[in-house]
């Protein structure tokens, strides 16, 4: 388990005790940075420590130089998010630019440059970790040996900025420069217990020319904490730009990322809390980071500017499945400011809501309290709740709007034409006004308690390479072990078969994901264990043991092969995890239209795949995001199939609680042959089943999951389309586009699709797989770690 040496128990690692609590806001539009020139030599010119924690809300455009974060006069010393939103270091050596790209927009990411030049070796002059990942790069752009960096005395030093160049868009915290020392992230962080990178106090010494940036103080944010005396003058920065939102403490903010409209881009500024729309044609909109889906919440908007186009204003909230073009149509719930007039209209734009309230307009305070579990929305105004007589959150009495589904993901929504400007108050400390009682602040702190804090407990993909050998043991690595109640395998390098282990059906017997029924091999997979599986010599011609790299993705259920369950008309044999929505049902057809069999999960499932392992029987599955009447289709794992109507696939009955129910089609109930179903039900903080809608674009749909995916696999279900997969370990960084298609037997590829972030996925590919214009798609995705919650710290950018 990889991050068990960084756990330090009764400090961070036990829980997150070390807090971070404020930040400074740097809004490029200000051109804001902080500045200061060493009036003595440093300690060293060759070896330098720099620790950032940021959040990012802006991405550099084509024919800037990017974001800095840090320079020195004349350019001789940076580093920046280069337009392409790599990192870009440039030294003595020249510039090094990093692999991966860093386009998340909703968490934060720590980032540690350590340099020693005195080194031997040119790699360990200069190192970079993201999140304590250490970076690789293109090129070889080292400083030489021994080699003096600009950071001498009267070379002026800038945070947020170089020189006359490029000023950062985003927040800063816990900024840390040492002199004379080349030090690791751990010096600053610690995996948690639950494998969470988090902050934990520096502990050492800062060198003549170290400082550290605490931002702490309102009235003099450049304040040097160190004891050195090394302070910062702001510049374009106020006390206003101290800010509570930290790595610790996550807020919500409007997303650069879901952002968009027929007339473009919302433009975001000051923290991606100011929202302006451009077009003077159509709607633009903008959603927030944070997603509502049970609880009571509160913020507030101020209207800053409206001019002729008032009545296009129409803020608050979008369910995720909408897509952001026609946010202000589709799953929305908004007031419009020139009518008053409050909707809440569905996926078709039908309106199923309506009231007249109270006008706003410019100079105006908007208050918004939604109370995802009533499914109830108030507006306010200037300290006044709308509604005759007045509506009264805290008393869930006279809501503006009230027939809003529950159980989804709301986000907060700007809509708006030209002109139209909102200014969004997430912060606590921000608000004009008090919020009701019972309505909390949109942080991730106050998000509920996930079920499962480590997602690596219970779903992991495992990297290794065959060896031919008997006995060969594949480990998993991640934060925690368990041991695999379905394996599934793919030869990443060679067309071979997706292979299907499971113990319910025991070891030696492989499905595969081509038409063929259950086969027996002995020297394939050979065990269970408590951290993996175990695997044979692999004579077979379809191997997953030869000399080829592989990819296993591993589902824990309980660790058995099951018990019988007879809640439905078929009794079954179930391996079952509650926790974390899962169970393996074994079954035997009767051929019986309306037969039912019991899965165990005590939630209605949210996806079936059922096989029959006697015949070469097509895979079929049921996906509850396919349409409302999900049981009425069938989708089919092993081809491009869009989905289709059938009763006798599910006899048109949604599952329960307790069962799901078949028709007698032959691939889900023959009489007498053996069939096993992977069953799963949606847990929030881990598992999202969801659907989204296509937009053509490179700068695609996002898509919230409430949690950093560990895997991805996506369906377009309105036409042909491959199963596509994605996951967190075969690439490492975004753009993670490294795909793999459970229909085929195709190797990995590397065309770009998708970015993996902290609180879901960024399609980055128009490919019709994915993202096609007006095309619906189907997903499902488990959890690295969740986006955040009560109790939990919040998962770090990726």
């Amino acid at each position: 388990m990889v991050f068990q040496n960084d756990i330090v128990a009764g400090a961070s690692g036990a829980g997150g005790v070390y807090t971070i609590d404020q930040s400074v806001r740097f809004d490029r539009p200000d051109t804001s940075y902080m500045s200061w020139t060493p009036g003595v030599a440093p300690t060293s010119r060759r070896i330098y420590t720099f620790s950032w924690w940021i959040k990012r809300t802006q991405l550099g455009v084509a024919g800037s130089h990017g974001h800095y974060l840090f320079g020195t006069a004349g350019f001789g010393f940076f580093i920046n998010f280069d337009p392409n939103h790599k990192l870009s270091i440039y030294t003595t050596g020249g510039t090094l630019v990093t692999n991966a790209v860093f386009r998340d927009m909703s968490a934060w990411y720590h980032i540690v440059l350590a340099i020693d030049t005195t080194q031997a070796t040119a790699a360990d002059r200069l190192k970079l970790y993201v999140n304590k990942v250490e970076q690789t790069f293109i090129g070889s752009a080292y400083p030489a040996q021994n080699s003096d960096q600009n950071l001498g005395q009267g070379v002026a030093q800038f945070l947020g900025f170089s020189s006359t160049n490029q000023p950062f868009d985003g927040y800063m915290a816990e900024v840390i420069v040492v002199d004379g020392q080349q030090l690791t992230p751990s010096d600053f962080g610690e995996y948690n217990r639950d494998g969470v990178w988090v902050p934990k106090a520096y502990a050492g010494t800062y060198g003549t020319n170290g400082f550290y940036l605490d931002f702490a103080d309102s009235g003099s944010l450049g304040t040097d904490v160190s004891g050195n005396g090394n302070d910062f003058t702001p510049s374009g920065i106020t006390s206003d730009d101290q800010v509570a939102d930290t790595p610790t403490t996550n807020s919500c903010t409007m997303n650069f990322l879901d952002n968009g409209g027929a007339g473009g881009n919302v433009i975001l500024s000051d923290g991606n809390l100011v929202a302006t729309a451009t077009s003077s044609a159509s709607y633009q909109s903008c959603r927030g980071t944070l997603a509502m889906t049970t609880g009571k919440w509160y913020w507030e908007m101020a209207y800053t500017s409206g001019g002729s186009r008032d009545q296009r204003m129409s803020p608050g909230i979008c369910d995720n499945t909408a897509p952001i073009y026609y946010a202000y149509e589709r799953r929305t719930a908004h007031i419009e400011g020139y009518t008053g007039i409050a909707y809440y209209k569905d996926e078709s734009a039908s309106t199923v809501d309506s009231g007249t309230y109270v006008t706003f307009g410019n100079g105006d305070h908007i208050m918004f309290a939604f109370d995802a579990d009533a499914g109830k929305l108030w507006f306010g105004k200037n300290g006044t709740w709308m509604g005759s007589p007045a509506g009264d959150p805290a008393a869930g009495t006279n809501a503006s709007l009230e027939s809003i589904p529950t159980g989804e993901s709301w986000q907060p929504l700007f809509t708006g034409w030209y002109s139209n400007q909102g200014t969004f108050y997430f912060l606590e400390d921000t608000w004009t006004y008090t919020a009701p009682t019972g309505f909390n602040a949109l942080n991730t702190a106050n998000l509920p308690t996930p079920a499962i804090a480590d997602g690596s407990a219970y779903f992991q993909t495992t990297l290794y390479t065959g060896n031919s050998s008997d006995g060969h043991e594949i480990n998993q690595s991640g934060n925690s072990t368990f041991s695999p109640g379905l394996v599934w395998i793919k030869d990443r390098i060679a067309a071979n078969q997706h292979h299907l282990f499971d113990q319910v059906r025991g070891v030696y017997k492989r499905l595969t994901i081509r038409l063929a029924s259950e086969d027996t091999l002995t020297d394939q997979l050979v065990s269970f264990n408590s951290d993996g599986f175990t695997l044979d010599d692999d004579n077979s011609t379809k191997a997953i043991n030869r000399g080829n790299n592989y990819v296993a993705w591993q589902w824990a259920a309980d660790g058995t092969s099951g018990s019988s369950n007879s809640d439905g008309s078929i009794t079954s044999t179930a391996s079952v995890n509650t926790t974390s929505g899962f169970s393996i049902v074994g079954y035997t057809g009767n051929a019986t239209s309306g037969a039912t069999v019991g899965h165990g999960l005590g939630l209605a499932p949210d996806v079936i795949i059922v096989k029959n392992r006697d015949a070469s029987d097509a895979w079929q599955v049921y996906h509850s995001g396919v349409a409302s009447d999900a049981e009425t289709d069938y989708l089919v794992l092993n081809t491009t199939d869009a989905v289709a109507d059938n009763v006798n696939r599910w006899n048109d009955t949604a599952p329960t609680s307790s069962v799901f129910s078949l028709g007698n089609a032959v691939e889900v109930n023959t009489n007498t042959e053996d069939y096993i179903a992977y069953v799963f039900a949606e847990v929030e903080g881990f598992s999202k089943f969801g659907a989204y809608t296509g937009n053509g674009n490179a700068n695609g749909s996002f898509v919230w999951c409430g949690f950093r995916p560990a895997w991805v696999m996506i369906k377009r279900t309105n036409s042909t389309g491959n199963w596509t997969i994605f996951d967190n370990q075969r690439e490492g960084y975004n753009v993670d586009n490294d795909r793999l298609r459970a229909n085929t037997l195709d190797t990995e590829t590397t065309t770009d699709y998708v970015d993996i972030l902290s609180n879901g996925f960024k399609l980055r590919s128009s490919d019709a797989d994915v993202n096609a214009s007006g095309s619906t798609y189907i997903f499902m995705a488990f959890a690295e770690h969740p986006f955040g919650g009560d109790g939990v710290v919040p998962v770090p950018a990726r």
